[in-house]
Parts: structure tokens; C-alpha cells; sequence
């Protein structure tokens, strides 16, 4: 095992709107590790939406993932002993819990977002000049 485990924590899920397309970007980072000379490991990360999740009486829990993404993905990196971390991310409440992540951990991290997420009938990702 002479090639870096790198984690790959994402919080896709089918709930929310914003995450279409991050399958995707999964794949595309899992390529990227392996051309990088790593061996890619995902890991789910829990993820609510504020639009969804606002509006009745259990809108509270949608804070509780910035504050608890830091220590599931803590807990997975010391446990599976991983070399390195790429957060996939896609809402204003899971990224800074991806960023509290990567800023505990002292291995090296980057943070991918999947982009905003446009309302209906609005422009797609490919109309925005980069």
C-alpha cells in the first residue's frame, strides 16, 4: 500500500435540490485521485436544506450538521487512518462544517463545491462566465 488513501466526503443526497450533478463530481475526483496516484474512499456526510427544512417545527436540526460535520469526518479520517481529504460540498450549511473539517484535521484538504443551486427556470451553471 505504497499510495496515499485519500477520503472523499460527500454530502450528495437525493433530498436536496442543490445536489444534482455532484454524483457526477464524484467521479470526476475519483479520477482525479487515481491520475494523482491515490486510491479514492467515499464517505457519506449528512446534509439538510434550509429551504426544505425551514417552516415547521423541526427546523432547529438544520444547524445541527455545522456544527457535527467536523467531528464525523474527524472520526473517519483518525479512524481509517487516511492520508488525505476532498470534501464535497453544496449548501450554506454543510460547507462550513466541510471547512471546520479540513481546518482540524492535519492531513492535507481541499473543499469542492458543486455550485449554486439556481431556481427553476433559471440560468444553468453553463450560462455564468467563469
Amino acid at each position: 500500500m505504497d499510495k496515499p488513501f485519500i477520503g472523499v466526503a460527500t454530502s450528495f443526497t437525493d433530498l436536496i435540490p442543490g445536489h444534482v450533478g455532484m454524483r457526477d463530481l464524484e467521479r470526476y475526483i475519483e479520477k482525479g485521485v487515481h491520475t494523482g496516484g491515490g486510491y479514492a474512499f467515499f464517505f457519506g456526510i449528512p446534509g439538510v436544506c434550509d429551504g426544505i427544512a425551514m417552516g415547521h417545527k423541526e427546523c432547529i436540526t438544520r444547524c445541527r450538521p455545522v456544527n457535527l460535520l467536523p467531528i464525523w469526518s474527524k472520526s473517519v479520517v483518525e479512524a481509517h487512518r487516511l492520508d488525505g481529504l476532498v470534501l464535497l460540498t453544496n449548501c450554506d450549511k454543510i460547507t462550513p462544517g466541510m471547512l471546520m473539517a479540513a481546518a482540524r484535521l492535519d492531513i492535507p484538504a481541499i473543499v469542492v463545491t458543486a455550485g449554486p443551486c439556481f431556481r427553476a427556470g433559471g440560468p444553468t451553471a453553463g450560462d455564468i462566465p467563469l
